[in-house]
């Protein structure tokens, strides 16, 4: 049966065995299992298990195959519906206790102990684990349960770790973890003082929560029958709880890992009610939606803490909104006001542009006063525009043109042009249409070429604001 926290290699049949015991554990942590073989007295390995948390399933068959381990069967760590269980030993505090100065709780008690221990499986049967010394005694078993923390009641996520420990906690076990017969004994202390109260009360009963992997065997020990039996024994917390409670496991839906004391009488049926309280007292009732249910207290503490959690998230929630939305205002605010400013600079670079190009052109006229080639500046570039004044001033009269622009750079265009157009003398006939413009002349071909001029006018200003609007887009 595959287990859920090893790989394990077999390298030789468990029956072939007189007993299988944990050999030697390596630092990498592989574990080797064995022991002698029936009629021998030397002892022999006879399986590998790899805990997955190291080894992933082909790393595991990689290491057997470097160290040349020939295996029978090999199987990859997977659960199974009574596999990794948590479990719930009892025992009463009982031994050396005493009060501190401060007002704990220090004792040495018995805390689980080797032999048969009967569970209830899912369909309500029940099984019968054995826990052999062997394995309860294993050093790193015994070594699992030092300073674990001590709760009062098992928590309702059935663990404690890093995230509950705070909230759970009431103590700890100590280092002294010892066998005492077919006992285990703890040293612990309760620092908790509502959980102190409970302890003088007569809350002294002490529970182990752990996690076991199980092997399916049957057989005899100490008089008593088992069907399977737990290995790698891990602990995970250690709980003050009321005996009265005992039988009420199950409302913490922790019925398939309810422990029976083995006294108990396999034909008393009570053991298979998971309401049944060996005291006969009622359980607290707990109300959710109107419906009482009938719940321990630890449960009814925890949803209590758990409910609470939940109002402090709700509020939470409600002013983290109330951030967001205002922040939403002032980010949309600034948006507004970003839009303002783009839109101002883009008139204001507008109007420059245009008086630039309008200057441009009474330049350019200097040189160029051809009225048919100066109505072409309106389809030509600033660029071209003084490409074609330079051209105009470098072409004799028998049209031949005496200079080649070809390849010449934007500062060296603008260097021809402006000197060309400062050493040209005024044109007479553009100053007149200028003045014409002014006076409004009411010669009908001034006033043609008035509204050419200023139609071509408009018609830069309209190219350049769509050019304008479309480099804003390309930003974007």
């Amino acid at each position: 049966m595959p287990f859920p926290n090893f790989h394990a290699a077999r390298v030789k049949s468990p029956d072939a065995f007189q007993n299988i015991v944990v050999l030697k554990t390596l630092p990498d942590g592989v574990m080797i299992y064995g022991g002698k073989l029936k009629g021998e007295t030397s002892s022999t390995a006879q399986a590998y298990r790899f805990p997955k948390s190291k080894f992933s399933a082909e790393q595991a068959k990689s290491w057997l195959k470097s160290h040349d381990i020939k295996v029978t069967l090999f199987e990859k760590a997977e659960k199974s519906d009574q596999d990794d269980l948590l479990r719930f030993d009892r025992a009463v505090l009982r031994g050396k206790a005493e009060d501190t100065p401060e007002g704990y709780v220090r004792a040495d008690a018995v805390v689980t102990r080797t032999g048969v221990l009967l569970y209830r499986n899912n369909d309500g049967s029940i099984r019968r684990e054995l826990r052999h010394p062997d394995h309860v005694f294993e050093a790193a078993s015994l070594d699992s349960m030092k300073m674990i923390p001590i709760t009062n009641g098992h928590p309702a996520t059935k663990i404690v770790n890093a995230d509950t420990a705070k909230e759970l906690q009431i103590g700890n076990t100590g280092e002294n973890i010892r066998p005492d017969g077919k006992f285990v004994m703890a040293s612990l202390v309760i620092t908790d003082g509502q959980s102190v109260d409970d302890v003088k009360k007569g809350k002294s009963e002490l529970s182990l929560g752990y996690y076991s992997d199980l092997v399916k065997e049957d057989g005899i020990y100490g008089g008593q029958k088992y069907d399977h039996v737990q290995t790698n024994i891990r602990y995970n917390h250690l709980a003050i709880v009321d005996r009265a409670r005992a039988g009420a496991m199950a409302a913490l839906n922790l019925d398939e890992n309810e422990f029976f004391e083995i006294e108990n009488d396999e034909n008393d049926l009570s053991i298979n009610d998971p309401n049944h309280n060996p005291k006969g007292g009622n359980m607290p009732k707990i109300n959710i939606d109107g419906i009482e249910y009938d719940c321990p207290q630890e449960v009814i503490n925890s949803h209590g803490k758990q409910a609470a959690k939940i109002v402090e998230l709700d509020a939470a929630a409600v002013t983290q909104k109330t951030e967001l939305d205002t922040l939403q205002a002032k980010n949309d605010e600034q948006t507004t006001k970003i839009t303002e400013l783009e839109k101002a600079t883009a008139d204001e670079a507008i109007q420059k542009a245009v008086k630039a190009r309008v200057a441009l052109i009474d330049g350019a006229k200097k040189v160029i006063i051809d009225e048919e080639e100066v109505k072409k500046f309106d389809s030509l570039t600033n660029a071209d525009i003084k490409k074609a004044v330079i051209i105009k001033k470098h072409t004799d009269k028998e049209g031949k043109v005496n200079i080649d622009l070809e390849g010449k750079s934007d500062d060296y265009i603008n260097a021809r042009f402006d000197a060309i157009v400062e050493a040209a003398p005024v044109n007479d006939s553009s100053a007149h249409a200028d003045n014409t413009r002014k006076i409004h002349d009411d010669n009908a071909d001034h006033q043609d070429e008035a509204a050419d001029q200023e139609k071509s006018q408009k018609k830069m200003v309209t190219d350049m604001q769509d050019a304008w609007k479309d480099k804003k887009e390309e930003k974007k």
